[in-house]
């Protein structure tokens, strides 16, 4: 074994036997501490003898490093290690991100949860001509959602009106995706029906040239607590003074009803 002159010689002779690096440090710091307690017992018992030897003492007594460091090689193992880290990282991530969505959902509900201006009808559809806008105020419980139609519009269209509506749906940021509007049918006050978006996609396969009325939905926008959908219903009856919406799926049914030339 060479000469090691001192205390950081021993320990980066025995540190350079241990793969797991991120404890290297650590290790050195405890085995300085044992070197120094060392030599101070042996000044102490020995008045006369200088730093120096009992410095060298205390490293001869810890032993080979070489042999030191293998021991404690196995004690950090590198696998172990790492994975403590990047479970620690992993855990810090997952809090980091809770905390971020309990802190957005106290302090930042206006950016989660954007109003209607910010999704209006009218300017989605500012290249149409409007004959009906207004906003109906309704607001119903469907299962678990809160669903509110925020605005209503019809526009002119050949051969005949279109009629859409925003759903604005409320959610817990950790449910599934709301599919609602997919199902949504519809029935005019003249007995009129209107296919769900489902329900079209299903009899217009079967029937690729038949004019089908239905209501087409088509997700607007998504954040973690709240999602906007518009229902578009298409082939629309002209002498229609309303329209009834159901829903009747999964267990849950509930339907309302919106006026086509505007009211309450």
């Amino acid at each position: 074994m060479p000469e090691l002159r001192t205390f950081e010689d021993y320990c980066s002779a025995v540190c350079r036997e241990i793969r797991f690096s991120p404890d290297h440090d650590a290790i050195a710091a405890e085995l300085t501490a044992h070197l120094q307690e060392h030599a101070e017992a042996l000044l102490e018992a020995h008045p006369d003898m200088c730093l120096r030897d009992a410095e060298q003492q205390a490293i001869a007594a810890m032993g080979d490093p070489a042999a030191l460091g293998h021991a404690l090689d196995a004690v950090h193992n590198p696998r172990l290690g790492w994975f403590q880290i990047w479970f620690r990282r992993v855990v810090w991530l997952i809090a980091a991100l809770v905390l971020l969505v309990a802190l957005s959902r106290v302090y930042a509900l206006p950016s989660l949860f954007p109003d209607a201006s910010s999704h209006s009808l009218r300017q989605r559809y500012q290249a149409w001509d409007v004959t009906t806008d207004y906003l109906p105020n309704l607001t119903f419980s469907a299962g678990d959602y809160r669903i509110t139609v925020e605005q209503a519009i019809v526009l002119e269209a050949e051969p005949t009106p279109v009629f859409v509506i925003l759903l604005r749906i409320p959610h817990d940021p950790w449910a599934q995706d709301v599919e609602l509007a997919n199902w949504l049918s519809a029935r005019d006050d003249l007995g009129g029906t209107y296919l769900s978006w489902e329900e079209y996609l299903l009899q217009s396969a079967a029937s690729p040239s038949a004019v089908l009325p239905c209501c087409v939905s088509d997700s607007v926008d998504h954040t973690p607590f709240v999602s906007w959908y518009q229902v578009m219903v298409q082939h629309l009856n002209p002498a229609a003074r309303e329209l009834t919406f159901t829903f009747d799926r999964f267990g849950e049914e509930f339907s309302f009803t919106l006026p086509l030339r505007g009211g309450a």
